[in-house]
């Protein structure tokens, strides 16, 4: 069994035909004063969709993602937040029908990263001819330029899948090759060392098989933590947690429902790692989070949503996810864990009462701050009316 990359698949809907999906429990309401407030105006940002969240602080913040073109498909999207106002920065160029940016992470304001996918958006089943392949670019302080990756084989696509950086010279990249005529995933870690890729194998799962990489983030340091799967002997889906220090890898089997996934991870200021659990189906199930501290993993209480799109911790060390509610409206929500419970808080209803749908697709704290960033779109379901979200709280 094998996990798909809601991201993007979600990305690639939005681009044809706006919002298909939003997110939307029983969870506490927010408190009035507490409002997410707009970044970036919403008329300022039609035909946007945006991804991904990078920042290294409070006068250096950037987001990612694509543009919608009139002919349908989209081109790479770039913002950046200079402490004063937000811009839009040209990418450096992608020889492709359509393209976009996923994923953003950042080391310094003149080391950061993008990464996303030339994919043209093809239906399950459908045969395609060449490769399609990643797109990872780089930013140095001055413009963005083009760092190669490789064609995949005829008939598969490469998308990225998560992207961390844990220093100068060490970008931590994971893809996901899919093959669309047989709907067969292939999850592949590497790590940029300032002049290559260079292929990251992690060690036999504690069954003896080889794993699959999912996330990584850093931890602090030199170190990381990935998330990964295997399969148990009856085929079903064991999840695990591998956590880097810099020298070697430990791991240990993410304890789940049988035949759940572990895919999303944040980790708080004290190095212990949040792990978002979730069926490897969809399903109106609600997803659920465990903390490994290092010695013992704790259950937090059940999320209020049954997909959720991203999780971090801010500057209080408190876990934040955003999600899609079962059997809800399609607009979407956030939820903060304060210790006991979870607390349901709205996007910003001028921009919910102009749209019928909404998805947020990362939630980033920035560096020195206490202010959480967040990036996705609104949509009417009309194909081309979307507006990039942008949004900020702290």
């Amino acid at each position: 069994m094998r996990l798909v990359s809601s991201r993007a698949r979600l990305a690639a809907m939005v681009a044809i035909g706006g919002l298909a999906i939003g997110l939307g429990a029983q969870a506490a309401s927010a408190r009035q004063d507490e409002n997410w407030r707009w970044e970036r105006p919403l008329d300022s940002a039609v035909d946007l969709t945006y991804s991904g969240v990078a920042a290294t602080g409070a006068s250096d913040v950037w987001a990612v993602g694509a543009k919608s073109k009139a002919t349908g498909w989209q081109e790479p999207a770039l913002s950046h937040y200079d402490g004063k106002g937000w811009t839009d920065v040209a990418p450096a160029p992608v020889v492709a029908k359509s393209a976009r940016f996923d994923l953003a992470t950042a080391n310094a304001p003149d080391d950061v990263w993008a990464a996303g996918t030339t994919a043209v958006p093809h239906s399950p089943g459908e045969p395609i001819g060449e490769g399609e392949p990643e797109i990872v670019q780089h930013w140095d302080g001055e413009s963005w330029t083009n760092v190669a990756r490789p064609v995949p084989a005829p008939g598969w696509q490469s998308f990225s899948f998560s992207l961390a950086t844990i220093g100068r010279d060490s970008v931590w990249l994971v893809s996901d090759d899919y093959q669309y005529s047989t709907m067969v995933h292939r999850y592949r870690m590497e790590r940029w060392d300032g002049e290559n890729w260079q292929s990251v194998v992690l060690p036999p799962a504690p069954n003896g098989k080889a794993p699959e990489p999912l996330r990584v983030v850093a931890s602090g340091g030199k170190g990381a933590a990935v998330t990964a799967q295997t399969t148990g002997d009856d085929g079903t889906i064991v999840p695990l947690l591998y956590r880097w220090d810099g020298r070697v890898w430990t791991v240990q089997v993410i304890p789940a429902p049988a035949g759940w996934s572990a895919n999303r991870l944040a980790v708080d200021p004290a190095g212990a790692v949040y792990v978002l659990r979730r069926p490897s189906e969809e399903s109106s199930l609600l997803n659920s989070v465990v903390r490994w501290d290092g010695r013992t993993w704790t259950e937090l209480p059940t999320t209020p949503f049954s997909e959720v799109n991203t999780i971090t911790v801010d500057a209080d060390g408190r876990l934040w996810a955003a999600g899609r509610r079962p059997a809800e409206g399609a607009h979407g929500q956030f939820a903060v864990y304060d210790g006991k419970e979870w607390r349901l808080e709205d996007l910003p209803e001028d921009g919910t009462s102009r749209t019928n749908s909404a998805a947020v697709f990362e939630l980033k704290l920035v560096p020195g701050t206490r202010k959480l960033v967040a990036a996705g779109a609104f949509g009417t379901g009309a194909r081309g009316s979307n507006w990039g979200m942008l949004l900020s709280k702290g």
